[in-house]
């Protein structure tokens, strides 16, 4: 996958217009895909192990695989047990993961950077990895520094492409702290 770089600044500071990066100015979190609702996120817990597991025996079945054979017996139990830790954002709410402060004064840019992070890409099933950078200028509320990597673990647990990783991060924080300007940044 190329090294690409996406940014989006929403809030922008006064004197400056909305989208200077070349993404509109945006509020609220979430999407309209039915992928990312409450009731699909109880969809891809424990319960959906066993049809992990039995999609995977057909699909080695359907390249010509022996699923009998012993290095393939629990590739299906792995494979569900695997995809369990690498979808587990849907079955998180950053507003239970994350804690607002008040601000007492911060005026300045607050930014984590070169954020880790890997995700799978929604149109391959293929991992895809790179690095995040996030800021913030606070407004009349604070997350802990430490939570901007958090958050941006949480949304690289989905199936995912990089515009809407940066866009769920940027409206996470929007929706949580209302800051003054907002950027985020992925390398991937």
């Amino acid at each position: 996958m190329k090294k690409n770089e996406i940014a989006k600044i929403i809030n922008p500071l006064p004197g400056r217009k909305a989208g200077a990066s070349g993404a509109g100015s945006v509020r609220g979190v979430g999407s309209a895909d039915p992928l990312f609702s409450t009731e699909h996120s109880k969809k891809v817990g424990c319960s959906a192990r066993p049809s992990v597991s039995e999609t995977v025996k057909e699909l080695l079945k359907s390249i010509g695989e022996d699923i009998h054979r012993e290095g393939l017996r629990q590739t299906p139990q792995r494979v569900a047990e695997s995809f369990s830790k690498l979808f587990e954002g849907y079955g998180q709410d950053p507003q239970k993961l994350i804690t607002v402060f008040k601000n007492e004064g911060y005026k300045e840019l607050i930014i984590a950077r070169e954020i880790d992070f890997y995700s799978i890409c929604e149109h391959h099933l293929l991992p895809f990895y790179g690095k995040a950078t996030v800021g913030y200028i606070p407004n009349k509320k604070i997350i802990g520094l430490s939570k901007l990597p958090r958050l941006v673990e949480l949304y690289s647990r989905r199936l995912q492409n990089q515009e809407r990783l940066t866009k769920q991060i940027a409206d996470t924080l929007e929706k949580m702290i209302a800051p003054k300007g907002i950027g985020v940044l992925i390398e991937a």
